[in-house]
């Protein structure tokens, strides 16, 4: 798998980008459209100890605001 740097990268690299609420009790997370992510931040954004989008997020369960990203890359499944 080639690195990992930027938004475009995740793009490319069919990797899915989560964001996780850090609210207490909570821990609700969901995929982020990444689509969106690169038109808000720009394609050349870095996902690596970035703290804009981290802070941007606001949990849809409990109303928190700022999480965490997790990023997931493509499963490969053999058949």
């Amino acid at each position: 798998m080639p690195t990992i740097k930027t938004l475009s990268d995740l793009e490319r690299s069919n990797v899915t980008i989560y964001g996780n609420c850090t609210g207490r009790h909570c821990g609700h997370g969901q995929a982020l459209p990444i689509d969106e992510l690169i038109m808000r931040f720009g394609a050349d954004y870095v996902v690596i100890n970035e703290t804009r989008i981290s802070a941007a997020l606001r949990c849809q369960r409990c109303g928190h605001r700022g999480g965490m990203l997790t990023l997931s890359p493509p499963s490969t499944t053999k058949s």
